[in-house]
């Protein structure tokens, strides 16, 4: 007897030991081999028994091929439950021709239930009803890539938008249309309205922190019927995440190459009648730094000329991102956001375009060259429903100040004036040796946005609801200020206000708007609206405008 268990023990030895180091990826295969023969009772044994042997990576897939074996199986609930979770762990799961009808059916349904989007017509609506073509960007894709930036988050995801490189600015290009800086796209976040009044710019650059973001929902067209002059090429809304998205405190921090420094603390919480979300991002870069000699090829300049050039330099005062949110009483909301951004300019731009030294030039209000701009929101919004009926009010008000510093040559060429305008102490400036000029403004912006819905109709007969609103806002430029230098560091003339490029003044501005979606259909939507548009320029004019859109929409299905 001991004899035959000596004979036995070793040959049931390879295969135990065997068993014991199957890896998860081993059982994965041998799970789609069994698939494949049509053994789908055996394939969903052996998912089970390596389901603690499975990394992040092949968990997709698991939860794709445990759904295609209950399908088989003609067990479409627990199939539509792992499709669910397959994508939780890949919201942006792209269908393959290996894909059987039904289990694209079970994804694509459960993929347009998730995602929901606000931006498209200024109410709740789900991919495949908006009017226009739409891009949605989740959390998850911007954590794919590892983006640093929204530049990068748009130019990698969005069709049309392309990376357009500027001399003191991120930039971007909707369709080719651009200019020196941003302001052809509309940035909200959350609606509300990022980009200047003064000048309509918004770099989508490391003043907006991507951490907070839960999605960014890109309208890739003119959108002026829905928001006005700054909607010219696009539209890009950032939603935030809420507080019990976050349920806790994450800090995350980080150095790179060229003095690069990134910091980012999320914060949040939620209660019974209560949700809180803040957030503090700080990014700095000395940027890369690339020296010329007048004989150097490779960079664009008017004159041959000794310098440095940098490339992506946010220095000296570091760009940060400050806010919070708080909701409370399934009513109230209240928004507070501090920003601020000055990217360091590549080379001297205005007179000679040339390398320049950038160390040498004086702080100006603690800023050197750039275009800088430092940003504070805030809105209060009250928001009801009962039944069929919904109104969202928002007082809201921003305040900016922007600098334009202008850094344009360390040394020029013979023959160079400075004009100042008349009636200023100097007639004419000598323009030798680190010349500079700088102009710089403060606005504010207050108004109230009222909206109110109202949906008629049965779902399963002709259906829709009606929206309309108004929006006041008036548009304050308060001061403005502008000076000329030379030898780096002297400023030789301050221009007197009434001299100065950029005149202070307010205008007043009304808008109002309709709008109808009405199901024709299961599968046939109509989308008609009409914006109006009064303005009260500072020059005293008045200007009118009517924006009128309509979109007709047929669901597909399979």
């Amino acid at each position: 007897m001991r004899t035959l268990a000596l004979i036995i023990l070793p040959c049931l030895f390879p295969c135990l030991l065997q068993a014991q180091e199957l890896s998860g990826r081993d059982r994965y295969a041998a799970a789609e081999t069994a698939y494949r023969d049509g053994r789908f009772k055996e394939a969903v044994g052996l998912l089970r028994e390596g389901e603690d042997a499975y990394d992040e990576a092949l968990r997709p897939n698991v939860c794709r091929l445990y759904a295609l074996c209950h399908l088989a199986m003609d067990d479409t609930e627990q199939a539509e439950a792992y499709v669910r979770l397959l994508l939780k762990h890949m919201p942006y799961y792209a269908l393959s021709l290996d894909d059987p009808a039904h289990f694209a059916d079970l994804v694509e349904k459960n993929r347009v239930s998730r995602n929901t989007l606000v931006t498209a017509s200024q109410q709740l609506e789900t991919l495949e009803e908006a009017p226009v073509p739409v891009t949605l960007i989740t959390e998850d894709m911007i954590r794919a890539i590892g983006a640093d930036n929204l530049k990068e988050v748009l130019a990698t995801y969005v069709p049309g938008i392309t990376a357009v490189e500027g001399n003191s600015e991120l930039n971007i290009a909707m369709h080719g249309v651009y200019s020196s800086v941003q302001q052809k796209i509309l940035v909200m976040l959350n609606g509300h309205r990022l980009n200047s009044r003064a000048t309509n710019a918004q770099a989508p650059d490391y003043s907006i922190s991507l951490d907070k973001v839960k999605q960014i929902e890109v309208l890739r067209g003119p959108a002026s019927s829905l928001y006005g002059n700054a909607a010219l090429t696009a539209v890009v809304n950032i939603i935030t995440k809420d507080g019990h998205d976050a349920d806790g405190i994450s800090v995350k921090a980080g150095i790179g190459s060229f003095g690069t420094c990134k910091a980012d603390v999320l914060a949040g919480k939620s209660g019974p009648a209560m949700d809180f979300l803040s957030w503090a991002s700080v990014y700095s870069s000395e940027g890369e730094k690339i020296h010329y000699t007048e004989n150097s090829t490779g960079v664009w300049r008017y004159y041959p000329l000794d310098g440095d050039i940098y490339i992506n330099g946010f220095n000296r005062k570091p760009t940060y991102d400050l806010g919070c949110i708080a909701q409370w009483d399934g009513h109230w909301k209240l928004y507070l956001n501090l920003q601020h951004a000055k990217m360091q300019p590549v080379y001297s731009d205005v007179a000679v375009k040339a390398p320049y030294s950038y160390g040498k030039y004086r702080r100006i209000n603690g800023e050197k060259p750039g275009n800088s701009r430092t940003t504070l929101r805030g809105e209060v919004q009250y928001s009801r429903q009962w039944r069929r009926w919904s109104i969202d009010a928002t007082l809201y008000a921003d305040m900016d100040r922007q600098m334009n510093y202008e850094a344009d040559g360390d040394s020029l060429p013979d023959g160079f004036f400075i004009l100042p305008p008349e009636g200023e102490v100097l007639d004419s400036l000598p323009a030798k040796r680190g010349f500079f000029q700088m102009v710089g403004w403060s606005d504010y912006a207050y108004g109230v946005n009222v909206k109110g819905g109202c949906s008629y109709g049965r779902d399963n007969a002709a259906h829709g609801n009606l929206l309309a609103g108004f929006q006041l806002e008036n548009y304050t430029l308060l001061s403005s200020d502008a000076h000329v230098g030379d030898n780096f560091d002297r400023i030789a003339v301050t221009l007197s206000e009434h001299n100065s490029q950029i005149r202070s003044g307010s205008e007043l501005s009304f808008s109002a708007f309709a709008q109808i979606k009405h199901h024709l259909s299961s599968r046939l939507i109509a989308n008609a609206g009409l914006r109006y548009d009064h303005r009260r320029r500072f020059n005293g004019k008045t200007v009118h405008s009517l924006s009128p859109r309509l979109a007709v929409i047929y669901k597909t299905g399979r």
